[in-house]
């Protein structure tokens, strides 16, 4: 990602055909993260420029005054809250992933922030005029501020998520339970970090960790001891735009079970939390790490139990997009 060319360095002024491009690449990038169609409009060609476009349907306009950059400026409000707000990517008790709102967009993008649609925009039909504000208008001075606020708007529009795009590439999990008497603590660990893993799987797709000791001494003497194990990994197929992907558990205690940390992962119990982050790449298809691969016996103090879960539905991953034009 390289930044968007400062307006007032553009070689050619508002007549320049490469640094206009760059806002119109950025925007159909941005289309194609969210899955949409592409626009009926392409990339601007010798002939069109950033002023000449606006009404020409020879070149690019749809003689109404529609153009691409009018588009742009449509689909920025209609679709900013399809977007991660950068600035506070969970609600403040780490329970809920925050959208960007018109407002919160509009603020992150340094532009009018109003509740009136489509009033994101700067405007002057006069140079002398004060700021007015709203979409391109037949008669409007096609200043600098139009191409900024459309460079402003696309870079503070970074991060999407996902959460059912999921396709699993492994599974597995190991269950072991023993009753009886004698204890037998040290042979049922090592017993348990001998098994293999069962390419079966479980039901939570996740990451899972349970174990409990029991010994009652009163008659009949009694000893129970349980641990299962569950890893996964996932991969995505996504738009090939390079990005990096940050994976998100929402982890939780198993039924009654209380919580316990088996790990050391300094998961907060019925929290989303960052679990890790892959490397930036532009594949279409990518597989994660394996997750909660250790043969490690989730084991507890006698008489006490405890668990860690995270099942694939509660498993998000944040995609931070590297649009060819904007800022990290």
């Amino acid at each position: 990602m390289i930044p968007f060319t400062p307006v007032n360095m553009w070689p050619l002024a508002a007549q320049d055909l490469k640094c206009a491009n760059e806002i119109v690449t950025s925007y159909f990038e941005h289309r194609k993260v969210l899955g949409q169609a592409p626009s009926t409009f392409s990339l601007l060609t010798e002939g069109m420029n950033a002023q000449r476009i606006w009404y020409d349907p020879a070149i690019g306009g749809d003689g109404g005054g529609k153009n691409v950059f009018e588009e742009i400026q449509d689909w920025l409000e209609d679709n900013c809250g399809n977007f991660l707000d950068t600035n506070s990517l969970l609600t403040d008790d780490e329970t809920e992933f925050v959208y960007f709102t018109r407002a919160t967009w509009q603020a992150a993008a340094g532009l009018n922030v109003s509740e009136v649609p489509y009033e994101s925009y700067r405007r002057k039909v006069n140079l002398s005029d004060p700021w007015s504000y709203g979409k391109f208008r037949i008669g409007d001075i096609r200043g600098p501020w139009c191409f900024e606020d459309l460079q402003n708007g696309l870079k503070a529009l970074k991060w999407t998520k996902v959460g059912d795009g999921y396709t699993r590439a492994q599974e597995s999990s190991k269950t072991l339970n023993w009753y009886g008497w004698p204890p037998r603590h040290d042979n049922f660990v090592a017993t348990f970090e001998a098994l293999p893993w069962d390419s079966v799987g479980s039901n939570y797709g996740g990451y899972h960790a349970i174990g409990g000791e029991r010994n009652d001494l009163g008659p009949p003497f009694y000893w129970s001891m349980g641990a299962e194990r569950v890893r996964s990994q996932w991969t995505l197929t996504l738009p090939t735009i390079p990005r990096k992907v940050d994976v998100y558990f929402f982890i939780t205690a198993h039924s009654t079970t209380p919580f316990f940390d088996f790990d050391g992962t300094h998961f907060k119990e019925n929290k989303w939390n960052l679990a890790y982050s892959d490397n930036e790449t532009s594949d279409a298809v990518i597989t994660m790490p394996m997750y909660g691969n250790t043969n490690t016996c989730p084991t507890m103090p006698m008489n006490e139990s405890g668990s860690i879960t995270a099942q694939e539905r509660y498993s998000q991953a944040v995609l931070k997009w590297q649009f060819s034009y904007g800022e990290e």
